[in-house]
This record gives structure tokens, sequence and C-alpha cells, in this order.
């Protein structure tokens, strides 16, 4: 068969599904819809009342935490209940909480202090009806932080433990916050179909928020471990609850919503189902025969020109569908496939071309350098007979330079034979300038083992001395240091290569220039071969020190591989 006929088949069979089955899909489809809309509503705003009472206990902490772990503050209450002056002190501390907790809470945070020797202090004066002795019968023991909760406030208490005895509790201090603050349910506060109830451990209701008109008393906790569908009947009346652990709390929230609210409008879909589905009877029929013509015949020419493409003409392009569809996208897809190969293959012929180049000159960097390598311990050996440790330092230090310079022609070298030419070229620097200035080195021994590119240092310290120590006054000496360690970032570790001269330091405008090659310092050209060989996130950046600039490097940390 045929495209077309296989997608006339395929039409035809879908048009004569039953529309009974049609409407059964439908219909379960819109209820399961409806469910998860709902679960998806019920979870969202329980995970984002959980979230408020986890910030809003955060930031309670935050505010409390170092005034109850404060020496100072604990031994002064000490002194509270008979210096008048210690118990202003006190009060001022609780009124600065109170002061930096009031905006979050809309001024309405209680902050009270309950002494173990019955004295009770308020950041505002009030009158509390809790004491020491209540709060510490109902402490939980060996915990810093307790919590209580009723229709109105959650209240946290914090114990307060003598800094010289530890096994000693001093007081109290209590945070009391309203709760529609403290869990944050006023995004759902305009719904009337939702149930908010929050529970201990024990199913103990300690918060319920309902807007439907009806009391539901004390909620059992075990109807909602029980449950398998995250439905639960109260007062035989089904309803649909999202439950969340909030284990700062060691509280259960459940949001819970009416399940009848679920069929609600669910005959106009019923209604709708079907009459969609005889239209559908009628228009698949004929849209049918069109469709799958139309489809098969753009697809049919770019299969023939396909078919032509397999036997040897790769220069043919289709013509561009102009339809904006997958069909269309794929002529498009096509013409650029065929461009890109036809490219590549030119590309690919080039750089065979190159790449012969290169070994060529490989080979020549291989065998010239033998002879200017005789040379140079030619004379080496010349100056040593003659007594001439000047001269033998410079020939060696210019054969170690050109040696690791030229590197066998590779690109990739050991940051042991960097360092090594860099410091040769430092070297012969010095003689040539009569060692007008000094140099520093502080190199992490590891590093030696890794690699790095060939010549990316000497560039540097070449721009150091000409830009930056050679424009200093006359008897003014100057100083290059180079500092090299392994640094650890959360992605990969790296190293860096810091250059330092003590000249005339850069301005930021020079800088910029340097690095986009807009000024002749070698500095551009240096900076793309690394991110070349090492990618793009890698390179040098300059900035100006007090003492004078420095340039740094940043490459991967890659151990050096013989192979």
């Amino acid at each position: 068969m045929k495209l077309w006929q296989k997608l006339l088949s395929v039409y035809l069979v879908i048009s004569v599904i039953p529309v009974l089955i049609l409407t059964v899909f439908t219909c379960s489809s819109s209820i399961r819809l409806m469910r998860s809309q709902v679960a998806t509503r019920l979870s969202t705003a329980a995970a984002a009342v959980g979230t408020q009472v986890e910030e809003n206990l955060h930031l309670i902490d935050n505010v409390c935490q170092p005034v109850i772990y404060d020496d100072s503050f604990l031994l002064l209450l000490q002194k509270a209940s008979s210096s008048l002056s210690s118990e202003q002190f006190v009060r001022k501390q609780l009124q600065e909480i109170k002061q930096q907790l009031d905006p979050s809470f809309h001024y309405t945070t209680k902050i009270t202090l309950f002494l173990a020797n019955g004295k009770v202090l308020s950041a505002d004066n009030a009158v509390s009806t809790d004491s020491f002795e209540a709060i510490n019968a109902d402490f939980p023991k060996q915990q810093y932080r307790s919590f209580l909760c009723d229709q109105s406030q959650t209240i946290i208490h914090y114990r307060l433990i003598d800094p010289y005895r530890p096994d000693t509790t001093v007081g109290f201090l209590s945070v009391a916050e309203k709760n529609e603050f403290f869990f944050g349910n006023q995004m759902i506060q305009n719904s009337d179909e939702y149930i908010f109830i929050v529970q201990n451990q024990a199913g103990k209701n300690l918060y319920l928020d309902s807007h439907l008109k009806q009391n539901f008393g004390q909620v059992v906790l075990n109807k909602f471990k029980q449950s398998t569908r995250n439905t639960v009947r109260i007062h035989n009346k089904s309803y649909l609850f999202k439950p969340l652990y909030i284990e700062c709390t060691d509280w259960y929230l459940y949001l819970l919503i009416p399940q009848d609210t679920l069929y609600k409008g669910f005959s106009p879909i019923l209604i709708g189902a079907i009459t969609i589905g005889i239209i559908c009877l009628i228009a698949v029929a004929f849209f049918s025969v069109l469709s799958s013509l139309k489809i098969s015949k753009r697809i049919n020419n770019i299969a023939s020109e396909m078919v032509l493409i397999g036997e040897g003409q790769l220069d043919l392009q289709t013509d561009i569908d102009p339809s904006k569809d997958e069909i269309g996208q794929l002529s498009l897809l096509f013409n650029r496939m065929m461009e890109r190969i036809n490219s590549l293959i030119i590309e690919q012929y080039k750089n065979e071309i190159r790449r012969k180049e290169e070994q060529l000159h490989i080979l020549q960097n291989q065998i010239n350098p033998h002879f200017l390598y005789n040379c140079m311990d030619t004379i080496n050996w010349r100056s040593i007979m003659n007594n001439d440790a000047q001269t033998s330092a410079f020939a060696t230090n210019l054969a170690d330079f050109y040696r690791t310079c030229l590197n066998k022609g590779n690109t990739k070298i050991r940051l042991h034979d960097e360092f090594r030419n860099v410091r040769a070229y430092v070297y012969l620097q010095m003689d040539m300038h009569n060692n007008s200035f000094d140099y520093e080195e502080d190199i992490d021994p590891v590093l030696e083992e890794y690699q790095g590119i060939n010549l990316m240092l000497q560039p540097l310290v070449e721009n150091a001395l000409e830009h930056g120590l050679e424009p200093l006054p006359n008897g003014q000496r100057g100083k290059i240091k180079i500092t090299a360690k392994l640094i650890q970032t959360a992605q990969e570790p790296l190293v860096q290569i810091d250059v330092f001269n003590s000249g005339v330091p850069i301005d930021e405008e020079t800088a910029k220039a340097v690095i986009e090659g807009n000024k002749g310092y070698g500095f551009s050209n240096v900076n793309t071969r690394i991110q070349l060989f090492f990618g793009e996130q890698y390179g040098i950046t300059i900035h100006p020190d007090p003492n004078g600039t420095v340039c740094t490097i940043i490459i991967p940390a890659k151990e050096w591989d013989a192979e």
C-alpha cells in the first residue's frame, strides 16, 4: 500500500470508532483532569503554606538565636529581677526582637520572657497568663525550642540555658504570632471550598480553618493515614486532601476540598462530547481523503530527491516547501544538510592540505634547531674553557629557551618546560639589561606535572619588561614575579598563573584594548590560543595592582600525559 492509502485507512478506522467510547473516554479524561487540577491546586497551596511556615520559623530563629545564645544577655537575666537597669536593658532587647519581626507579621508579634524566678517581662508590657513553671512542665526534654498552637495564634518557646550550668534553665523566650500570618494561608482565603487543618503527631487539631458552613470538630488523624487515594470521609461526605509534613515543627498540614465539586458542570461536558463526536464522524470522512493525498504528495517530492542523491548527485537541492509544518521544515533542513555536506567535503580537502603542510613544518622545526643547539653548545664549552661564566650562562639559557620554545613543533607542553622556558628568557633579559631588575618565582611544585600550551608566558613577560619596567625612571629598580597555584572551584580544579611587574600600572582602557587585540601587545594571540585549546571559559585577564600590573592566566588543571 502506498502512503496515502495507509493514511486513508487509518483515518477511516478512527472515524468509525463508536461515539459511546469517545464519550466515555472524554468524560473519564475530564474527571481525571479535574482531579489533577484540584490536586495540583491543593499541592501548590499546601507547599506554599509549608514553605511559609519554614521561612517564618527560619526568620524567627535568625532574630532570636543571637540573643538566646549571647552569654552576656543570659548572665544579665539573673540580675533583671533585682536591678532596674538590667531589667530595662532586657526589655530593650525584647523590643528590638519585636521591631525586627513586626514588619513580617503585620505588627502583631508578641515577645515575652519568663524567668525562673517567676518574673515575666514583655516587649510591650502585656500581661501573660502563662508562667515559667507551666512552660517548663510541658517543654520537651533535651530540646531548646517547642511549639504551641491554637485557633488564634502560634507560640514558639526558646529555652534559655545558664552558660556556666548547662543543665540549668534560667528562663523561656516566647514569640507569639497570629496564625493567618504565621501559616501565610492568605492565598486561599478567597476560596469557599477548602478546609485547612493542622494536627500534631497525636492527631490533635492545633488549628482548623474552614470556609464551608459546617462544624467539623475533631478530625481523626488515622482517617488521613489510612487513605490510599488521598480521599477521606468526614460526616458522610468525601473530601480530596493533600497532606504535608512540616518537619521543623513536627506537624501535619492537610488541605481538603469536597469531592463533589469535581462533578459540577459535568452534564455540559457530556452533551458537548456527543455533539463533537458526531461532527467528527462527518468531518473525518471528508478530510481524510484530502489530507492523505496532500501529505503523501509532499513527502514523495522529498523522497524522489533523496533517491537521486543516493545515486551520487550531491549538488542537488529540492524545492523549498513553503509550509511551516514538519514536512516544510524537513524540506528546509534537507537543503541545509546538502549544503553542509558539500561544505564539509571542501573543508576536509583543505584541512588535509593544511595538515600535510603542518607536518612538513613540524619536520623542519625538528631538523633545523639541531644546528642552533650545536652552535650554542660550542659557544658554551669555549666559554667554559676561557673561564667566561657569564657567556656560558648566556649560551645555556639561550639554548634552553629555544629548545623549550620550539617544543618539537607541539602546541601542548608540560608546565615544567614552560616555566623553564620563561625562566631562561628572563635570565637572558637580565643579562642584556645589566641586571637592572629583580626576578622572583612562587610556583607550586605539583603544577610542573600539569599541561599548558607552548609560549603562553614568554609574551606576558616580554610585555612586562617593555611596557612596565622600561618606562621607569633611570635608577628605579623594577621587579617581575611569577606566581602559580592550584585552585579548587565547585566545577573543576584550575591552574592560576600570575605575572606581576612593578612598573607603570596599566589603566582599564588600555587593558581592555590589549585583550581585544586593538593594541599590539601579543596578549590577544595568547588569549585566543588558550581559548582554542582549552575552551572559551579560560584565558587571560589584566588588571592594575597597587604596586604595578598583574596578568592572570586561568587554564584547567590537567595532568601531563607523557604519551
